[in-house]
């Protein structure tokens, strides 16, 4: 699985750096304040994690991994790449907008919207191609009982992934039935994301 190692290599190096670099930590996470101006937060804050302890990044890369064991072998490589990136920018985008319509002011950080994305990607390819998998549900389930027992975690941007690695999933099984290149289509998922961030910049304009 080496796209979904050098991802986890990624994360790790990077919240090595939020550790030990002054202000590096500063310059990845999103907020609601500095997007605008310093637009690729939007993706950097998907490979940086809490540095208030080791659980927020372990976690993700646990379900990272197991994910990855799932989705990597099944579809291709550069597919699986720009679906994870487009899951983390649904993520941060849809973290973006509620901020806006809420009229709060807060920061997000981790790859949890991206790992939603594959779960969403995983459920998208599963039901176009006929299986039942209980497994998945079932940790999906767990890990969406934590967004709302959990204090501080942004389900906005969780919501965000999984809807965007919805998409992917669906766009990548029904491009397999018809023998098309899926790449592509998948570029579709812009649309959203930036009409969420259209509409946050609206709101907050």
């Amino acid at each position: 699985m080496p796209v979904t190692y050098t991802i986890i290599a990624i994360c790790v190096v990077v919240w090595l750096c939020q550790l030990v670099v002054p202000g590096f930590n500063r310059d990845v996470i999103l907020t609601t304040w500095s997007w605008q101006s310093q637009p690729w937060r939007l993706i950097t804050s998907a490979f940086a994690h809490s540095v208030s302890g080791f659980m927020h990044i372990a976690g993700n890369m646990l379900m990272l991994w197991l994910l990855g064991r799932a989705i990597e072998p099944a579809i291709r490589r550069r597919d699986y790449v720009l679906s994870y990136l487009l899951s983390a920018l649904g993520g941060s985008a849809l973290f973006i907008l509620f901020a806006a319509l809420s009229g709060t002011h807060s920061a997000v950080v981790g790859a949890s919207a991206a790992v939603f994305g594959l779960f969403g990607l995983l459920v998208g390819l599963y039901k176009l191609a006929g299986i039942r998998n209980t497994g998945i549900w079932v940790l999906l389930g767990i890990n969406l009982v934590f967004d709302f027992i959990v204090p501080g975690i942004a389900w906005q941007g969780h919501l965000g992934g999984f809807l965007i690695g919805l998409g992917a999933g669906f766009l990548i099984a029904h491009a397999r039935r018809r023998g098309r290149t899926t790449t592509p289509t998948l570029w579709l998922l812009l649309v959203p994301i930036v009409a969420a961030l259209g509409a946050s910049l609206a709101l907050t304009g």
